[in-house]
């Protein structure tokens, strides 16, 4: 279903929050009920008018204002209970809508993930879901009870008398054109104000999760001035969609308070002309002013609506995104028995955006091996092992896990099979333990402990005040570079994976945290088909196949030996990498 189709967009809302149809029921008789016990107090006062005052009757004088009274209290009791239905139903459909909002974000493929800005979806889950809330379903609720508050008000108008209710409903259609007016302008200006938003929020989160280096180079001006022309396009929105607003509402006020004075002089006529009584003309006017209200909502609501449709279409947009975990729904998505862990790559080709990055990748990785990743930055080492748990896919050639094509396999269980540690350790706000365990979430405490004691991490964490219930901070700032490190491969011991990658695992390590952890990693790569994306020495030198790539391609196949013989560009790289190390300890390296 387009989702640029206002229409459409509106069929498709509407059938998100039926479920909730009996709760909304509920809602709506509450509010009708409310609408007929607030039209019964100009009753009353024509009766105190026409009725007790002139035939000077104290009893019905007592009756009708205990009548009144009664009247306002049960209106009362029924706005409570009408809240209480509303607030309940309007938080389900949000905690539902962005609950299903956020779920459907995990499952979208990288690439699509990629094509705006994390902040961007992040205020798409806060403030877009919000704004349906407070629009969509107040007003789309609040329509349906002015509207039959409306028929009844003008119905009794005209009971009382039609030439006043004529005249009345004048202003209706003039303030319809108003709404009608600005309503396209409102739906862009939304639309506008919405993008600002999500920039500005995505700009503050971008800013934040680099503060250090912001402050490391004494940066904070240049992000003022940054955040300050954000900020001014977000207000230049922001008062766009106000002003609209406001041009609208004054001029449909303006029409409003005009509409008393000339029913006034013309109920005036009427009563000299014994059709109208005082009590009668006074009722009719607080019809009118009742009448204003519902009146007003119901042509507001058409700018509500647009304002809505404009954020819908937003949420939309990224909910018709496929996600990774459809693929051929014709094709029954396989889970292996036994994964022994054979990786081939068949004539792959992958290209980011039209930027071709891999090109024609032929790979036949044995069971258990450990292959090393090697060349110029750029060359295409990290798509390649994005390629495994399928982050990415290939748009040409096929990848094989054990002889099966990786698209025929449920992607959970493939995904079950691969640990990465990455470059970056990503750690959360939560206790060491909890991040171990976060691959293996029913791993047990002596598990964690064992997957610590391999990562050469276990030492360090207990000699911490709180041991494994220590909480790292966001993106684990408490921790150095290298003890994020071995979390994270701690992470990825516990996960006991048939395939692993490790994206310069040891690269945040220094020469003492390196030597604790490579006799770890060897333990934890036995059995294991390991790709290692790496230029340190050690790791290049006791890989069982070395692939060197430039440029997307795969220019090298062999073991550190032979390649640093052919005089090629391994051995190119290897020399300039490491020629402090060459210079001194030649006859060793050699």
């Amino acid at each position: 279903m387009s989702t640029e189709n206002p229409k459409a967009v509106g069929k498709r809302f509407l059938k998100g929050v039926f479920p909730y149809w009996p709760q909304i029921v509920k809602t709506v008789l509450c509010m009708t009920a409310m609408v007929g016990f607030s039209l019964l107090i100009p009753l009353f006062t024509k009766l105190v008018i026409d009725r007790a005052i002139t035939q000077q009757d104290q009893r019905l004088l007592w009756i009708v204002c205990l009548g009144g009274v009664g009247s306002i209290c049960v209106y009362v009791l029924l706005s409570l209970i009408r809240d209480r239905f509303y607030i309940y139903t309007t938080r389900r459909i949000l905690l539902d809508f962005r609950n299903r909002f956020f779920q459907h974000l995990l499952r979208l493929p990288m690439p699509s993930l990629t094509k705006r800005q994390t902040g961007e979806y992040g205020s798409m889950v806060i403030n877009d879901v919000d704004a349906i809330l407070t629009s969509a379903t107040y007003n789309v609720l609040h329509f349906f009870t002015d509207t039959l508050s409306a028929v009844a008000i003008i119905s009794i108008m005209f009971y009382f008398n039609w030439r006043l209710a004529l005249i009345a409903l004048i202003v209706v259609p003039l303030n319809g054109l108003t709404y009608v007016y600005f309503r396209p302008h409102f739906h862009k200006a939304t639309l506008k104000r919405q993008e600002a938003m999500a920039s500005t929020l995505s700009y503050v989160q971008q800013t934040l999760s680099a503060i250090r280096l912001v402050k490391s180079f004494s940066a904070e001006k240049h992000y003022n001035r940054s955040f300050f022309r954000e900020s001014k396009l977000l207000l230049f929105a922001q008062a766009k969609v106000s002003v609209l607003e406001s041009i609208a509402g004054n001029i449909s006020q303006f029409v409003v308070r005009t509409q008393p004075i000339v029913i006034i002089c013309f109920g005036g006529l009427e009563v000299l002309e014994n059709r109208l009584t005082i009590g009668e003309l006074v009722a009719f006017s607080a019809y009118l002013e009742y009448l204003s209200a519902p009146v007003y909502r119901i042509l507001h609501f058409h700018l509500g609506l647009a304002a809505t449709k404009a954020v819908l279409q937003r949420l939309f947009q990224v909910l018709d995104l496929r996600d990774e975990h459809s693929g051929n729904e014709d094709m029954e998505k396989k889970k292996l028995d036994d994964v022994v862990g054979q990786i081939q790559f068949q004539s792959v080709r992958f290209a980011y955006q039209e930027v071709e990055v891999l090109k024609d990748i032929n790979l036949d990785i044995r069971p258990g091996s450990i292959v090393a990743l090697v060349g110029p930055s750029g060359s295409g080492k990290t798509t390649l092992t994005n390629l495994i748990p399928r982050l990415y896919e290939p748009n040409a050639g096929r990848l094989l896990l054990d002889g099966h094509d990786l698209q025929t396999l449920d992607l959970k269980f493939l995904r079950q099979q691969i640990g990465i540690v990455p470059q970056e350790p990503v750690l959360f706000d939560v206790s060491i333990k909890d991040n171990i365990r976060y691959g293996c979430p029913s791993a047990t405490d002596e598990e964690v402990y064992t997957a610590a004691r391999a990562a050469n991490i276990h030492e360090f964490i207990v000699s911490l005040p709180d041991g494994y219930e220590t909480q790292i901070g966001e993106r684990g700032f408490k921790l150095s570079g290298g003890q994020k490190q071995r979390v994270a491969i701690a992470m990825a011991i516990l996960k006991n994976p048939k395939i692993l990658i490790l994206d310069e695992a040891t690269s945040a390590l220094d020469s003492q945290s390196e030597a604790l952890i490579q006799e770890a990693l060897q333990n934890v790569m036995k059995q294991r088909t390991t790709f290692v994306i790496a230029h340190r020495l050690s790791t290049i030198r006791n890989a069982d196949q070395i692939v060197v790539m430039d440029q997307g391609q795969i220019v090298e196949v062999g073991n550190h030996s032979d390649l640093l013989a052919s005089g090629k560009l391994y051995s190119q790289l290897y020399r300039e990498q490491f020629k402090s190390v060459l210079d001194s300890t030649e006859t060793e390296v050699e």
